[in-house]
């Protein structure tokens, strides 16, 4: 039995950080097309005098991709993450009340107060 609800909770794990995966790449995505667009929405309505005078296209373009690579590869990689520690900061207290009794608590949320505060 125990090997049955282990194989199922396995399962379970692997199609949600599937899903997850997904969803943090989709969001990146739709990020990323988002951001671009008012770039260049911005630069191409962007007075000609005051801007494009003072800054090179070099440092534009540089700046354009800079943003771009920020939000294609560490946008998802850092929600992913935040993901990631959110569910272990719910998980992991329910996880210890289920296998301890409620006298463990106290000293363990006491614990946890006190390197938290450190």
């Amino acid at each position: 039995m125990y090997l049955t609800v282990f194989s199922i909770l396995t399962v379970v794990v692997g199609l949600m950080a599937m899903i997850r995966a997904v969803v943090i790449t989709q969001a990146s995505l739709v990020a990323a097309k988002k951001t671009h667009k008012a770039m260049i929405v911005s630069l191409l309505f962007a007075p000609l005098v005051q801007f494009f005078e003072r800054v090179p296209i070099g440092r534009i373009l540089n700046r354009l991709s800079k943003d771009l690579t920020v939000l294609d590869q560490r946008l998802g990689w850092y929600v992913n993450n935040y993901a990631v520690d959110v569910c272990n900061v719910i998980g992991n207290p329910i996880l210890i009340i289920y296998a301890s009794s409620w006298v463990v608590i106290f000293p363990i949320t006491a614990f946890f107060y006190l390197c938290n505060k450190f």
